[in-house]
């Protein structure tokens, strides 16, 4: 059983000392009270205290010398003491009383919560260091738990140590790398290497190229999971590759423990049993009938791959079922017979049909055979389909199923498939299973229509073959060449069809048809012609587009190459010919711009290039080659000089700090405010850094989303952020950033443009705490009744004492704490206006952001103002939402925009109350609620409205509709400055004569 700490309490006044013992009650402690010093002293020998409380003023013995006899002979710990005085304490008293083991001091009359914090506080202090004490007991008793554990393990370890030397494993230690760090004797046997040696080697030294992967993945598996067990190839001293089973656990995450285990003689043994089985496996689903193997119990333990191609069925639906899945039921009791007859020899074969997963009929000549399936004895069931034999003969079989084109044999009756090819499969993408049974209008093969049209030209005596498109299962169309022909086989009629696949073909014919139509599109758009200069007989051959680069007709051209110099600019001739020159002697094709001159007498410049064939002894033969119209080229070029040096020149006159940077963040351009901003001297020195090495680091999460935003919507406009110079300073911007974008609508830049607004933020900032002083000389009257209030209270209640003392000498304990809790509480209360006073005038530059209750902010704000909206006549009415979610942002700004409008409310009001007679209803209301993740503060009065001229002037800096001298036109763009700050937006609906709607609408969703 817990017992409670002992606490002290010491006073020479019987009532007082009640007092106290009613209070501390309350604690979780047990009290030992007395009159006196010497009282105390015999009450607590042999006892420990948690706490003493001691009057200092006592007769025969005072609070400090008893404090000295309480802790004289206790050294280990003293016991905590607070001082109970009647008056104040000078100095002197507050050094003796520290000296003597004082803790604290309470002026009387105390406050009891005080008391009661004080207390508890050392309460928990003394508990705590009972704890310690008790946990120091404890830890001793563990240190010799842990001396006889470490002996186990030392114990442990040295048979550890036996083990792995005489294990005939290798056995290794490797550190986090791989190398080897401890190995056994066996290790160095089935390496080939000696200790020495593979105490220098890691993991990578024996793995061959084949086994690097694979021994990489197992050691980093290892690393990973703590566990890793693999086989693969290492790499013997003499050379030879052996097979390892490798076993290694974690010890920590610096050593790593393995086994190796030389298994290369198991390997070849399971590598000769695995190539026989899988030659046997080879050839069992070679064989094209049904294969089964049945155990004693005559259930499914082997398949061959035709039975699920063929029948359908899955692994899971056939191995471990009994064989007469294989049957309809009403066959089941003959095919038990047949079986037992065959088992028996009584029979050879049966003639029963089987069923594939669709439940059709599948009719097969089945024979067994005894023997053995993986040592044990088992019954060996081959069942041959010979529903081939029974449609048709040897010669059509072959010319069906090797057909390369889908081949398909339906019921003429019903449409349904009764067997189609691996092509057709391939072709539409279908599984067996799916097809066979079921018609290609069943299939989505066909859709109605279509197959209706293929099904009248077939029997009106139309083409046997006809184009048509399939839809494969995939839902891609196949252009396709049908073709239908009925058959006769044992007396039936049957539809053959055969599917020739042209969906390339088409694809290949619509691409040239296209290819052919853009050639001829491209040379008129891009304005080139070809030619062909053959040099052997020095003429020049040209394409069409050719006559229109040149302006003129294929009558007035010669073919000889010089005749195009009479079209050739006079200044360009002598380098024309000076690159024909250079092709026919050096068999070199240049690349050559010239001008041309037109009819019209207009200049156009053109852009040739060719490539040279030569003969077999290097002499050139033939140039092959284009030529364009480059006129609208060259234009465009020198438009885009011009706008060029235009746009350096608005660049570098912009007052705004203006910087081109590519989607990587690298800055390539910067206007001169640009360098002048960021204080270097010249583009080089700018040029070529990262962008957000000028981001402090804390507000880089905000430029990246700025570029983010940027690269999303195409522009970012006003993101507040610091800026850091080259010096390190720090200044206040507002940047806007806008993508630049080339011809084909990808971006290749931004543009960042940066405004210094370290000024206008001061100014602001100056204009808000102003704003806010002037509220608070307009809200002085009310705050003063506010005050007022309290005091009369706590003056009516110190009446109310000091008329019971003078009835009579003893005072009620109760009523006196009764009184003293309201005079406490309208301190509180005087306290707590005054706080909030300094708190809403103080400068806010430097008030962290952090969310908060909007309604306490509402609430605050209009405490200061009721009692003087009361004593105006104004009925103020709150309506808060419930469960109202925090915002982030300042709370004193916030109630700074709650008291500018409920000012303006109240001067509306008044205004309308001095223009209408009669009119005595002032109301104001405020609601806050949530709407689709915005929170919305919504202020409403009844007074003289705005007009619609002014509302849209309303949120502009200086711009008022009051009286002049009633007002500086700041409030409003104050608060929709703040409200701005804090992602939200101010909406105002007025009526002029019948009352304004203010709402304040914030983002619930924002983050600090």
């Amino acid at each position: 059983m817990r017992h409670l700490p002992n606490i002290l309490i010491v006073d020479d006044s019987d009532i007082y000392l009640v007092f106290l013992e009613n209070i501390l009650n309350k604690t979780k402690a047990n009290l030992i009270k007395a009159l006196s010093g010497m009282e105390a002293i015999e009450k607590i020998k042999g006892i420990e205290l948690a706490l003493a409380i001691i009057d200092v003023q006592m007769p025969e013995m005072n609070g400090y010398e008893l404090a000295i006899r309480i802790n004289k002979n206790r050294t280990k710990s003293k016991v905590p003491i607070i001082f109970l005085t009647a008056s104040k304490v000078d100095e002197i008293q507050i050094f003796e009383g520290y000296g003597s083991g004082a803790v604290d001091y309470l002026i009387k009359p105390i406050n009891y919560r005080i008391l009661l914090f004080k207390t508890n506080v050392f309460l928990d202090l003394f508990n705590q260091k009972q704890t310690i004490l008790k946990n120091t007991v404890k830890l001793k008793k563990y240190a010799d738990e842990l001396k006889k554990v470490n002996q186990s393990l030392k114990n442990s370890e040295e048979k550890y140590r036996s083990y792995i030397d005489n294990a005939p494993d290798g056995v290794f230690i490797t550190d986090e790398t791989g190398r080897y760090l401890e190995i056994n004797s066996s290790a160095s046997r089935i390496t080939g290497y000696s200790e020495n040696e593979l105490l220098k080697m890691s993991i990578t030294d024996f793995l061959p190229k084949e086994s690097q992967e694979i021994g990489l993945s197992h050691f980093k598996r290892l690393i990973e999971t703590g566990h890793s067990k693999s086989e693969f190839l290492f790499k013997h001293k003499n050379g030879t590759k052996r097979w390892w089973m490798v076993d290694a656990v974690k010890i920590n995450p610096s050593r790593f423990l393995g086994f190796a285990k030389d298994i290369t003689n198991r390997k070849l043994s399971e590598d000769l049993v695995f190539q026989t089985r899988e030659n046997y496996e080879t050839f069992f689903n070679s064989i094209d009938d049904f294969l089964f193997v049945l155990d004693t119990n005559q259930n499914i333990i082997h398949v061959n791959n035709t039975v699920y191609r063929r029948l359908g069925y899955s692994e899971k639906e056939i191995i471990g079922s009994s064989f007469l899945v294989l049957y309809q039921p009403e066959n089941h009791a003959e095919a038990n017979r047949t079986l037992t007859e065959m088992l028996l020899d009584e029979t050879r074969y049966s003639l029963i049909p089987i069923v594939n997963e669709s439940k059709i009929k599948i009719p097969v000549e089945t024979k067994i055979s005894k023997g053995f399936w993986n040592g044990k004895p088992a019954i060996f069931c081959v069942s041959k389909d010979i529903s081939q034999i029974q449609l048709s003969e040897d010669k059509f079989s072959k010319v069906f199923f090797l057909n390369p084109s889908a081949c398909g044999l339906t019921d003429l009756a019903t449409g349904k498939y009764l067997e189609v090819n691996d092509a057709f499969y391939s072709l539409l993408g279908f599984e067996k299973n799916e097809v066979i049974g079921r018609t290609p209008l069943e299939l989505g093969i066909l859709d109605d229509e279509s197959l209706k049209e293929l099904m009248h030209r077939y029997e009106t005596g139309g083409k046997k073959s006809n184009e048509a498109q399939l839809k494969a299962k995939n839902g891609e169309l196949k252009d396709v060449i049908l073709s239908a022909e009925e058959i006769n086989l044992q007396e039936k009629t049957y539809l053959f069809t055969v599917v020739h696949d042209i969906t390339e073909r088409k694809k290949i014919e619509l691409v040239l048809e296209k290819s052919e139509a853009s050639m001829a599109e491209a040379q008129r758009i891009a304005k080139m012609g070809s030619w062909e200069w053959d040099m052997k007989s020095n003429t020049v051959k040209w394409s069409k587009e050719m006559f229109t680069i040149f302006n003129t007709s294929f009558e007035n051209y010669d073919t000889n190459p010089d005749s195009i110099i009479k079209k050739i600019h006079p200044d360009d001739v002598q380098a024309f010919m000076n690159n024909m020159k250079n092709n026919q002697q050096n068999g070199i094709s240049e690349p050559l711009e010239y001008r041309i001159i037109h009819n019209d007498g207009s200049i156009h410049y053109i852009f040739a290039e060719g490539v040279m064939e030569t003969d077999e002894k290097g002499d050139p033969i033939k140039n092959v080659g284009t030529a364009q119209d480059i006129t609208i080229r060259k234009a465009f070029e020198q438009t885009l000089k011009i706008k060029d040096e235009k746009y350096k020149t608005m660049l570098n006159a912009s007052p705004d700090g203006i910087f081109l940077i590519d989607l990587k963040g690298i800055i390539i351009d910067a206007s001169g405010i640009g360098y002048e901003l960021l204080g270097f001297n010249k583009k080089d020195d700018l040029a070529g850094k990262r962008f957000i090495q000028f981001i402090p680091a804390n507000e880089r999460k905000s430029a990246r989303e700025l570029l983010d935003k940027t690269l999303n919507e195409g522009i970012a406009q006003c993101f507040e952020m610091s800026i850091k110079k080259k010096n390190q300073s720090l200044f206040l911007s507002e940047i806007s950033s806008t993508l630049i974008q080339g011809d084909d609508g990808k971006p290749f830049s931004f543009m960042i443009i940066i405004r210094d607004i370290s000024h206008r933020k001061k100014m602001e900032t100056n204009q808000i705490h102003a704003d806010r002083m002037a509220n608070l000389g307009e809200m002085a009257s009310g705050m003063a009744h506010e005050i007022n209030q309290p005091l009369n209270i706590i003056s009516m209640v110190m009446d109310k004492i000091l008329f019971e003392t003078g009835k009579t000498e003893i005072i009620d304990i109760d009523f006196l704490k009764n009184k003293s809790d309201k005079i406490f509480e309208n301190i509180t209360r005087i306290r707590n206006i005054i706080d909030h006073v300094r708190a809403f005038s103080r400068n806010q530059d430097n008030y962290i952001l952090t969310g908060f209750n909007v309604n306490l902010s509402i609430e605050n704000a209009t405490s200061m103002i009721w009692e003087q909206f009361k004593h105006l006549g104004i009925n103020l009415n709150l309506s808060l939402g419930d469960g109202i979610p925090q915002i982030i942002g300042n709370t004193f700004k916030f109630e700074q925009v709650i008291i500018n409008l409920l000012i303006n409310a109240k001067d509306a009001l008044i205004e309308k109350k001095n223009k209408e007679m009669g009119f005595d209803s002032m109301k104001i209301e405020i609601k806050s609620y949530e709407e689709n993740k915005f929170l919305v503060v919504q202020i409403w009065d009844n007074g003289s409205g705005i007009s619609k001229d002014s509302i849209h002037n309303i949120m502009l800096p200086f711009y008022t509709t009051k009286e002049e001298g009633k007002g500086t036109g700041l409030g409003l763009s104050i608060c929709y400055q703040i409200i701005k700050e804090m992602n939200g937006t101010i909406d105002i609906k007025s009526d002029l004569l019948n009352g304004t709607r203010i709402k304040l609408i914030m983002d619930t969703q924002r983050k600090n």
